[in-house]
């Protein structure tokens, strides 16, 4: 089985004979050979002017491609190095014990954005993690990365423009330079995120010309002492004793700021797109606050432009960033919360809005119907299905049934400006969030088939099966260790939730030690999924750990 699950496929009984041949005075085959020896490093091929692979460019949608497989020849059509990168995405998973059968596959995406996000600013993570990650990603099929790169405990980048207060580890531009020409090979554009104005934490902290001039001291202190809520300390200035939440709007020097570290951004990441962030202007209950109505700057600026609240400054704010952002030569990308989408704002129509929530006004359903409505498009990245960050967001048997139109199905003739739809790690690098190396690579594999098909999918044995050779990159083995799990998903707390997630009465304990040593069998040189595969060995272990122990205490059979 091919996930993500191909469009029309006409199988044959007969076999191609022989080993692939590339003619690399090619381009196109060069980079053919380049991607087969990322998705599957043991793989034998001849590299000949007398090529019995062939490809052909065509005028297919982006990412689309044929695949014909004859008994002598492969021919593969591609409208573009995405299509070509997809067609030796499918390729792979067709062989099995070194043969290949032939049939004829026209496939394409139902969606032209197809993402994840991997939050780096909470937590370092290695370059060979995250090349495993895109790796898997590209045979996947997704054709973008979004790097989360600022929060408020960190921005990861080695720059002449923020400081580093806290001596985090940094991403060297060098490293920044190979990660992006790694994923340029693999057909997998990275969109770069900062974050202005909120998440600001780190930002002040290294800068903080940043903040808010605050007119009442007194007032701000108050309502930080009236937060009976330990977490408080995070968000707020140790000295000051206000919170650190949110930038000033008013001050031009916040601009000039953000400029530079766009103009930095871009000299280093030469794609499409560049993400702002601009969501969650305060927690409250956390003493997050934005402090715009109660800073000298914000005032005056309000009063300046003629702004009348400070929702007026905050579209200022997008607005400003907005023009940064295009005289780089970049598309803007930005959450959506902040945004009261009953009021047509003359915020340009050609930001793209990432949804994620609504936290501004209305239900998620209307919200994002309405800003359709006013013509914006939108990227579907709503949390209760895309976030991997706690368990209750996205779950099997929610993920099965979800499509990136879901909520929209009733106005058709607005769904073309549905871009896509992104998956989101966040906390990846967080040593707390430990789950993400079992975690990661099945809804990485889940979602991935659900923003190239529309169609809803059954989770069956065979997929099972599929999955972890996406996982692993050791295809067709017929290994299933999904079976031991309630879901599809392991738990997050391998060690406490294993108990509640595993049915012990139903397991066989000579096929669990069997399924054990097939998965130890694995040459982890012949594949790119290492890091998985530990992290897989870990997950049922445990399983085999504990089931000892109830068998020891007579709980079970």
């Amino acid at each position: 089985m091919i996930i993500p699950r191909i469009k029309k496929c006409i199988k044959q009984e007969s076999v191609f004979k022989g080993n692939l041949i590339f003619d690399t005075t090619e381009d196109v085959s060069k980079k053919a050979v380049d991607l087969l020896t990322l998705f599957l490093p043991g793989l034998i091929f001849r590299v000949d002017k007398s090529s019995n692979v062939i490809f052909k460019k065509e005028a297919l949608k982006k990412g689309g491609y044929k695949l014909n497989i004859t008994t002598d020849k492969i021919f593969i059509s591609y409208a573009d190095d995405e299509g070509v990168r997809n067609a030796v995405a499918t390729l792979v998973q067709l062989i099995n014990d070194n043969k290949i059968k032939c049939c004829l596959i026209d496939d394409e995406p139902d969606n032209e954005f197809r993402s994840c996000l991997l939050d780096l600013a909470r937590g370092y993570v290695e370059i060979s993690v995250l090349k495993e990650h895109i790796v898997r990603m590209a045979l996947l099929k997704f054709n973008y990365v979004h790097l989360h790169l600022m929060d408020r405990q960190s921005y990861v980048l080695e720059s002449s423009v923020f400081p580093n207060p806290d001596k985090h580890r940094l991403y060297s531009k060098n490293e920044i330079r190979e990660l992006l020409n790694f994923c340029k090979a693999l057909s997998i554009e990275v969109i770069p995120e900062i974050e202005i104005p909120a998440h600001a934490v780190n930002q002040i902290k290294a800068l903080p010309e940043l903040s808010c001039e605050i007119d009442d001291i007194q007032g701000a202190l108050e309502q930080i002492r009236s937060i009976d809520n330990p977490r408080k300390r995070e968000f707020t200035d140790a000295l000051k004793g206000i919170s650190t939440w949110v930038v000033c709007a008013g001050k031009e020097s916040t601009y000039q700021i953000y400029e530079n570290l766009i103009v930095e951004i871009c000299e280093l990441f030469d794609g499409e797109y560049l993400h702002i962030g601009g969501d969650e202007l305060s927690f409250e209950h956390l003493g997050a606050y934005c402090y715009w109505d109660n800073c000298i700057c914000c005032k005056k600026r309000m009063k300046e432009e003629g702004l009348s609240n400070t929702r007026e400054l905050y579209y200022y704010l997008v607005k400003r960033m907005y023009r940064i952002v295009k005289n780089q030569g970049k598309k803007m990308i930005m959450w959506n919360d902040q945004i009261n989408s009953f009021d047509e704002t003359d915020i340009p129509k050609d930001i793209v809005l990432e949804f994620w929530n609504d936290h501004a006004s209305g239900t998620n359903k209307g919200n994002c119907q309405r800003l359709l409505n006013q013509g914006y498009k939108i990227i579907n990245a709503h949390y209760r299905y895309t976030y991997v960050d706690f368990p209750e967001y996205m779950q099997e048997n929610n993920i099965n049934k979800w499509h990136t139109r879901l909520d929209f199905l009733d106005e058709k003739e607005l769904c073309g400006n549905i871009m896509g739809g992104e998956m989101c790690a966040w906390n990846l690098g967080d040593p707390l969030f430990s789950f993400y190396p079992y975690s990661l690579p099945v809804c990485m594999t889940l979602f991935a088939d659900r923003v190239w098909n529309d169609e809803d999918t059954d989770y069956n044995e065979e997929y099972k099966k599929a999955i972890f050779s996406i996982i692993t990159g050791k295809f067709n083995v017929g290994i299933n260790p999904f079976t031991y799990f309630q879901e599809l998903i392991p738990p997050h707390d391998i060690n406490k939730c294993m108990v509640e997630s595993v049915d012990f009465e139903k397991i066989n304990f000579k096929e669990l030690n069997e399924t054990i040593e097939q998965i130890k069998l694995i040459d982890k040189n012949k594949i790119y999924g290492k890091i998985a595969l530990g992290a897989y060995i870990q997950c049922i272990e445990t399983i085999e750990c504990i089931l000892s122990e109830k068998q020891y205490r007579g709980e079970v059979v």
